[in-house]
């Protein structure tokens, strides 16, 4: 299987400069996207820079080859996957609600 850097397009990255390199990465596709949109970069790094400390501190890539995609086949991985997929469903969701309450009349 591949790992998750090999998935998000990021495997140089990690390997070389860790979440910074990540980080780094993404601040520069994101560049592009929001000026297209004429919204501010700055506006929108510190939260990918939040977020890749969050995943750097749950330690997600490491030098001995990462997180496999599908890996693991334990029990108690197959919970916590269901877990963390059912708690970014649930935090969709209210994001979705809070976004209906702002564009409803």
């Amino acid at each position: 299987g591949k790992t998750t850097a090999e998935v998000a397009g990021v495997e140089k990255e990690v390997y070389t400069r860790g979440m910074q390199g990540v980080f780094e990465s993404v601040a520069a596709d994101v560049k592009r996207e929001v000026l297209a949109h004429g919204v501010p970069v700055e506006m929108v790094l510190p939260a990918i820079r939040a977020r890749c400390e969050e995943i750097g501190d749950e330690n997600c890539f490491g030098v001995e080859g990462g997180q496999r995609v599908g890996g693991g086949d334990s029990v108690d991985n197959e919970r916590n996957r269901r877990e963390l997929v059912l708690a970014a469903a649930e935090r969709r969701a209210r994001e979705n609600r809070k976004d209906d309450k702002k564009n409803s009349p």
